[in-house]
């Protein structure tokens, strides 16, 4: 019978008494070093128009790396083998570049970022995005204009200058660059002025508070006509029930109304749930998306496979890495996790003997 391959990174599987005296040959160089391609192994290329990556059985190929290198072009569409696979991108090309199998859902990941790109058998997914993916922060740092930063419209900024709009005024470095902006009145008369007549002069009545003043001419006197409390230490404020606006960040608050959004305003990552047992695991707020991480350990009798029940289920998607073996080094065989759910997944222990292994879940 003629080897076979494995359906995911065809690795060469020999057939039971074939290949006498180059069987050991063959496993290095189809089985072993394949594994080491798929786990650590990496492609790099430029990208501008699209690419299949290679496959091949038993032999180097593209699509076996892990990690996807696009160090640079305009952007594209690289198509993956339709078999179950996780893969770390980097795309340094200046456009968007979508992963694709050539039929069902495909995955794009922006320009300069960095993602875990999962390939499900027909469909490709985003499971974890790293660096910056969120479109007005993409376009501000793609602004490139001198002068003072306004937003125009949904991710779209402009450099403008702030100028006078007669000769009554004057403004200095209008466009900030050399320094802040300077506004300057100069010596305007108040005739200049449209209700010149109506200006304040010094030594003139106090200014109404219906007309915008505090009339007073004291600071004294001013707080207590406003109901107004003594900037700095005082005891003038007694308690604050009556804010209606959470205080921003600037002010020294949240700019919240619950312990929710006051985490995700101040980029906090927090802990909603846990249980630090074996199983066990823990849930990770970040930025308002819920990151899981679970782990155990277990034994598996020979020759068998087995399900890991996970403590807690994932909502979305889930990565599980399992390794164990029977302490035996003569003993040939794994025990390795498999088709990992939301809910658990599956291990097996390939040995003669029972096996002790751990396991480690990641996901959504």
């Amino acid at each position: 019978m003629p080897s076979t391959y494995t359906i995911r990174n065809r690795a060469e599987k020999q057939a039971p008494g074939e290949n006498n005296n180059s069987w050991g040959s063959l496993l290095n160089s189809g089985t072993i070093d394949m594994f080491d391609q798929a786990l650590d192994g990496m492609v790099s290329f430029t990208l501008s128009t699209s690419r299949s990556l290679s496959s091949a059985n038993g032999s180097s190929d593209e699509a076996r790396c892990r990690y996807i290198n696009i160090t640079g072009g305009t952007g594209g569409t690289v198509t993956v083998p339709n078999v179950e696979k996780v893969y770390v991108v980097r795309n340094a090309a200046s456009g968007t570049v979508t992963f694709t199998t050539g039929s069902g859902t495909t995955c794009d990941v922006a320009a300069g970022a960095q993602a875990i790109v999962a390939c499900e058998g027909g469909n490709v997914c985003r499971a974890f995005p790293f660096g910056v993916s969120d479109a007005t922060l993409l376009a501000l740092a793609a602004h490139n204009s001198i002068g003072l930063l306004t937003q125009t419209a949904a991710d779209t900024f402009a450099g403008r200058t702030l100028i006078a709009g007669s000769a009554k005024i004057s403004v200095g470095n209008g466009n900030g660059i050399a320094g802040n902006p300077t506004v300057d009145f100069g010596s305007v008369a108040s005739a200049d002025l449209s209700d010149g007549a109506n200006l304040y002069k010094a030594g003139g009545t106090d200014v109404a508070v219906a007309d915008g003043g505090t009339g007073a001419s004291t600071a004294a006197g001013a707080r207590v006509n406003l109901a107004a409390a003594a900037s700095g230490a005082n005891s003038d404020i007694n308690s604050l029930s009556a804010l209606s606006t959470a205080l921003s960040i600037a002010q020294g608050g949240t700019g919240a109304t619950s312990a929710a959004a006051a985490l995700a305003a101040l980029g906090g990552v927090g802990t909603p749930a846990s249980s630090l047992a074996n199983p066990g695991y823990v849930k990770l707020n970040v930025g308002g998306t819920i990151l899981i991480i679970q782990w155990g350990t277990g034994t598996q009798s020979a020759n068998s496979t087995g399900s890991i029940v996970y403590p807690t289920a994932f909502s979305s998607f889930s990565i599980c890495v399992c390794s164990g073996g029977t302490g035996n080094p003569s003993q040939e065989g794994d025990t390795y996790g498999f088709a990992s759910t939301t809910t658990g997944a599956s291990v097996c222990n390939s040995t003669n003997n029972t096996s002790s292994y751990f396991w480690i879940a990641v996901g959504l």
